[in-house]
């Protein structure tokens, strides 16, 4: 993935004028080519070959099927004008290639993966014995008591090996994105809860100075939504290199989604 410079370079790139030479715009041709990697992706995901009982492969698979699922949602809104929802889908984008990078490195990453997940499942089982009706189906499943305890016990075990549950920062840290915590990452997570600078960007329009129009679908092009796809891109390119690497025995399956991307970059 390029480094955080690079996205942010794309990102006060908004405004950029047309190649005269195409008549598209940097941010129409990052769209497009979105538009051909993903499916071209998503059919060479499908002839991936992995253990199904290895479940260091199956996060591997998950996480990135999940990346190619996201960022196809995030591309359908760019594309229609209607952009509201593709940040917080790249910043969903971007925790995934995170864990995924670091999984890369190191195998035993899977364990703080699982500690997450199961941390998640004990909150859900507690709210369940304690009569939460949105989980009373839970309650009522042959075996739960018997799966709780069991959960639990590997819960227990993890962590008195040493895993824990991840901050975010500690794992954008860990993948030497610590740049990407700070700068990119903070700016989707405004689009997602709800702060006034996210807000504002969605729904104002200044206009005459101190004056501003409130917009519901506020009309938007290719061109505004560039940091969105510009990100998409580079997570889909890195991380199409490290599974099909990890799973064919090399990239040569989705370089030339890697080199077109790079071309891309190089224009900036």
């Amino acid at each position: 993935m390029a480094s955080a410079c690079k996205i942010w370079k794309w990102f006060i790139q908004r405004g950029s004028t047309v190649d005269e030479s195409k008549q598209v715009t940097p941010g129409e041709e990052r769209l497009e080519l979105l538009q051909w990697a993903i499916p071209e992706l998503i059919e060479k995901a499908a002839k991936l070959k992995f253990d199904r009982k290895n479940r260091i492969d199956l996060w591997f698979v998950l996480l990135y099927a999940s990346m190619l699922e996201l960022a196809n949602s995030a591309c359908r809104l760019v594309s229609i004008g209607e952009p509201a929802g593709s940040r917080s889908l790249a910043r969903m984008i971007v925790e995934a290639y995170v864990d995924l990078v670091n999984l890369h490195n190191d195998d035993e990453y899977a364990n703080f993966l699982d500690v997450n997940s199961l941390m998640e499942w004990q909150k859900t089982f507690k709210q369940a014995q304690e009569g939460n009706p949105y989980f009373k189906p839970l309650c009522d499943a042959p075996g739960f008591e018997e799966e709780v305890a069991m959960e639990a016990e590997r819960l227990a075990d993890l962590k008195k090996n040493g895993y824990r549950k991840l901050q975010a920062k500690e794992r954008f840290e860990r993948a030497d994105m610590g740049d990407d915590y700070l700068g990119l990452y903070h700016w989707l997570c405004s689009d997602t809860h709800n702060s006034l600078r996210g807000l504002s960007m969605r729904h104002i329009e200044v206009v005459n100075g101190d004056d501003f129009k409130v917009h519901i679908l506020k009309e938007s092009s290719p061109d505004q939504e560039l940091p969105v796809t510009s990100v998409l891109l580079e997570c889909l390119a890195a991380s199409s290199k490290i599974v099909h690497k990890r799973f064919s025995g090399g990239d040569v399956d989705v370089q030339e989604v890697s080199s077109r991307v790079q071309k891309l970059r190089k224009k900036i």
